[in-house]
C-alpha cells in the first residue's frame, strides 16, 4: 500500500514476475506521450546516515540476553569433540540431527545488485560436508535462498563429488531476526519410498519441502548408497555478516511440521550435542569447551 509520500512496495516471498495493470509506464521507449509525469514531487533532502553493523567479533543485544556480531572473515569456532560409538562425534551428530540458530543479517537481499553472472554466498554456518549460506543469484530469473547442505557422494562424477540438500526461498532484511532451523536423517540400511526427502529448512518456523535444485539420495531401488558425511576437527558459525543467538545443535530431529520458534532460551535435554547462549560467552552442553571467535583463515 502507498505511504504518506505516496510510495509503495511490492515483495512476494518466492521468486515471481509481476504485471502491472492500469499504472501509467515508469520508463517508455520513442513515446513521449507515454512518459511517466509524477502529480507532484518529492524535495530533495539529504541521504539518512546509515547505521553500521557492531565490529565482529563484539556482543550485542540478542534475540534473548547478547548475541555474537560475526563478518568478514571472523566467525565462532569450536571443536568437533571425541568421536562416538553410536555415530558422529561429541558436539556434532552422525547421519540424524538438527542444527538451529537465530540469526539477525546486518543486510537485506533485496538490495543486492550484481553483474548478471555473479553468484553471492553468504555462509552461516559451516560442518565439512554440512553447511548453511544464503544464496544469491541475479540472471534472467533471480533466486535468493537459504541452502542447506548435508552430505556427498563418496565417489566423484565428473570430478566432482555430488552434494544434497534442500532450500527455503526468502528474502531477509537487516535488522530482522531470523529463527532458522535444518533437519536431516538418513538411514544407510534402511528402504526408503522413493518420494521420501531426508533434508529439510525451516524459516521462523515455517517447513519448505523440496522444490528441486538438489539431487535425492535415494536410489530407484528405494536405497541410500555411496553417501557420506565427513566432518571437520573444528565446526563454525558464520561469518555471516550479522548477529547470531542461541545456537542449538541435536542428534535428533526436533521439527517435522511447522512450529513456533521459541520464545526464550534453549535449555539442554539429552539429545543436545552444542548449546550456545552468546551472552558474552560461548558455553556449550557438551564437555564445556567454549566457542572461539576468531579471524578464520
Amino acid at each position: 500500500p502507498a505511504g504518506p509520500d505516496g510510495l509503495w512496495s511490492m515483495r512476494y516471498p518466492s521468486t515471481a514476475f509481476v504485471r502491472f495493470v492500469n499504472v501509467p509506464p515508469v520508463a517508455a521507449y520513442l513515446a513521449p506521450e507515454r512518459y511517466f509525469r509524477p502529480e507532484r514531487t518529492m524535495p530533495a533532502g539529504p541521504s539518512p546516515a546509515e547505521e553500521k553493523p557492531p565490529a565482529a567479533g563484539s556482543y550485542k543485544t540478542g534475540r534473548f540476553g547478547q548475541a555474537v556480531q560475526l563478518g568478514g572473515r571472523v566467525v565462532a569456532s569450536i571443536s568437533r569433540g571425541a568421536a562416538r560409538p553410536d555415530g558422529g562425534y561429541e558436539r556434532f551428530p552422525g547421519m540424524k540431527g538438527t542444527i538451529e540458530f537465530w540469526f539477525q543479517p546486518a543486510w537485506t537481499a533485496t538490495d543486492f545488485v550484481f553483474d548478471p553472472n555473479i553468484r553471492r554466498q553468504i555462509r552461516l554456518f559451516s560442518a565439512g560436508d554440512v553447511f548453511l549460506e544464503y544464496h544469491r543469484l541475479q540472471t534472467t530469473e533471480n533466486q535468493a535462498k537459504f541452502n542447506f547442505i548435508c552430505g556427498k557422494q563418496t565417489v566423484k562424477f565428473k570430478g566432482n563429488y555430488a552434494r544434497y540438500g534442500n532450500s527455503a526461498r526468502v528474502y531477509p532484511k537487516a535488522g530482522e531476526w531470523l529463527h532458522l532451523a535444518a533437519t536431516w536423517d538418513v538411514d544407510l540400511a534402511k528402504k526408503y519410498d522413493v518420494w521420501h526427502r531426508h533434508f529439510y529448512v525451516y524459516v521462523n518456523g515455517k517447513k519448505f519441502d523440496w522444490v528441486g535444485g538438489w539431487p535425492d539420495i535415494i536410489r530407484a531401488d528405494g536405497l541410500v548408497k555411496r553417501y557420506e558425511i565427513v566432518v571437520p576437527e573444528r565446526i563454525a558459525l558464520g561469518p555471516g555478516e550479522g548477529a547470531f543467538d542461541e545456537l542449538r545443535i541435536s542428534d535428533c530431529v526436533r521439527y517435522t511440521e511447522d512450529f513456533k520458534p521459541p520464545d526464550k532460551p534453549f535449555a539442554p535435554d539429552g539429545h543436545t550435542r552444542i548449546l550456545a547462549h552468546f551472552d558474552g560467552s560461548g558455553e556449550t552442553a557438551a564437555g564445556g569447551e567454549p566457542f572461539v571467535v576468531q579471524q578464520n583463515n
